[in-house]
């Protein structure tokens, strides 16, 4: 609520906590440029790996760990119309749909096509 009282963003992408704490501590303060690829970065994405994440910082793994909101299906929709990428791993979304129910989808949609018949 105090992001929505306070804060100017300068656009969908920013606006994003990812983004935030990209842009703010990784950054800036810890050096970390490359989300992807730096070692210093690992993600978690259940609660099971957030309760490992502090065993991790408690037996010195790590020094820090940040938990941030799920992304909201309007920030996601609104970053993808502006035209931008969202960053590494903010997409990661629960329950994961079949990946079977998902192809099987696309092929039934793709098979109405005049395209698809003439092949």
């Amino acid at each position: 609520r105090l992001r929505e009282e306070y804060c100017v963003f300068a656009d969908a992408l920013s606006a994003l906590d990812m983004q935030i704490l990209y842009k703010i501590i990784l950054e800036p303060l810890l050096g970390i440029s490359d989300l992807r690829n730096d070692p210093r970065i690992a993600y978690a994405s259940s609660a099971i790996h957030h309760i490992s994440m502090q065993s991790r910082i408690d037996q010195g793994e790590f020094v820090v760990g940040f938990r941030l909101a799920p992304i909201a299906m309007k920030d996601l929709k609104a970053v993808a119309d502006a035209g931008m990428v969202m960053p590494p791993k903010s997409t990661y979304i629960e329950p994961k749909l079949l990946t079977g129910l998902t192809i099987y989808e696309l092929c039934c949609k793709k098979e109405i096509t005049s395209s698809c018949r003439s092949a």
